[in-house]
This record gives structure tokens, sequence and C-alpha cells, in this order.
């Protein structure tokens, strides 16, 4: 359960907002959740830039299928991309019901946050933990990146970080991993440690756009 979450609503309504991007597959079964989006106003949803790469070169450049919990499609067209940041915002073809608003002042060290998405593969899976250092880390290409003690998994990228309000404090995007050695060959074993976009960031970015919500 999510730190924030005081009623099965607040539960319900952070999923309703979250929307997941399968991998191409032959057959539908073995279609499982790649990645995540997050619905911030009736006609955006925003991800991770490199969630958004790897989903136009599966779509042959074509509309995106980003599908929700309830079983519903929507189709969406990329907006934009932050050409320093690991950041995009899609537009969909059609209203969405449910979006969430964002929180632009940056998560403090020790707070209480959550992040929802479709580690690997799993289906709008919650994974709590708090925001471990008050230092951001450094990307060398996307900027600085705050640091979760959450082990964000593949799947995990641009679904939402929420604070104990369902508020977007964060967009999770990467783990931190080191190699550790596997018969004669290195593996990467991740380690419970993750990294989001900080919400100034997502609100620099969407700055530009109308329709989503400060909180």
């Amino acid at each position: 359960m999510p730190l924030w979450a005081t009623d099965g609503d607040s539960l319900v309504t952070a999923q309703d907002a979250v929307y997941g991007l399968k991998r191409p597959a032959d057959n539908e079964a073995d279609r499982t959740f790649a990645a995540g989006a997050v619905a911030i106003a009736p006609r955006l949803l925003l991800t991770a830039k490199h969630v958004a790469q790897a989903a136009l070169a599966s779509s042959d450049g074509k509309p995106v299928a980003f599908h929700g919990r309830d079983g519903s499609i929507v189709m969406a067209t990329l907006l934009y991309e932050s050409p320093v940041e690991d950041i995009a915002v899609f537009l969909t073809s059609s209203p969405l019901a449910h979006s969430l608003p964002l929180r632009c002042e940056a998560p403090v060290l020790g707070e209480e946050v959550t992040a929802l998405g479709f580690p690997r593969g799993q289906p709008w899976m919650y994974l709590a933990g708090r925001v471990a250092s008050s230092v951001p880390y450094e990307s060398k290409e996307d900027g600085a990146w705050t640091v979760l003690d959450i082990a964000i998994n593949p799947g995990s990228s641009g679904g939402p970080l929420l604070d104990r309000l369902g508020r977007i404090v964060g967009l999770p995007v990467a783990a931190f991993a080191i190699g550790v050695p596997a018969g004669f060959r290195m593996e990467m074993a991740t380690q419970g440690i993750g990294y989001a976009v900080p919400g100034a960031s997502l609100c620099d970015f969407l700055a530009p756009f109308a329709g989503w919500t400060r909180a």
C-alpha cells in the first residue's frame, strides 16, 4: 500500500491516471507491460524521454497505444521531448478521465514517496520508500535526479513518483546497478537505489503547456 493513501478512493484515482505501454509481441498474451505514463491534463500524458523513444521506434512513428487500468486503449502522438532531460509529453486523441497534479517543490530528505508503475511487467504496482539524499545525483546527460531508496526496476520508468497527498513529485527514470561476477561473466545487480527527475524540472518543462495543475 502506498504510504500516502488514506482510503481506497485515493488509491484508485492514482491508478486510473497511470497508463501502460506494452512490449511488441506476436501474441497478445505475450505482450507484457514495458513502461508507464501519467495523465497530467485531459489530453496530456507525461513520461520519460527514453520511454517515448522506445515506444515510437516500436510503432514505426505511428500513434502510440497507451493502456488504461480499465482495459481502455488511448492513442497518442509525441507532442514534445526535452532536449536536455529525460522527459517527454504525449497528446492523446481523446480526453482522459483522470489526471494527477504536480508538486513543483522538491521533496525533502527522508520524505515518504511512492513509485507507481510496471516494474518487471507487473501492472500498476506500488513501490514505497523515501528520498535518500539531500544532494541530487548529477546525470551526465539528463540533468539532476532525486535519489530514492526504492529499487526502480525495468518497467518503472515513466510512471509517477507520488508524495503522501498523491501529487507528482518526480518521474522515475533509472536504477543504480553494479557489476557482480556470475560464473565467467559479469551481470548487473540492481541495488535498492533509484533515481527520478524532480518535480521542479517537470514543472519547468511543462510551463509552455496548458491544462495541468500545479499543487
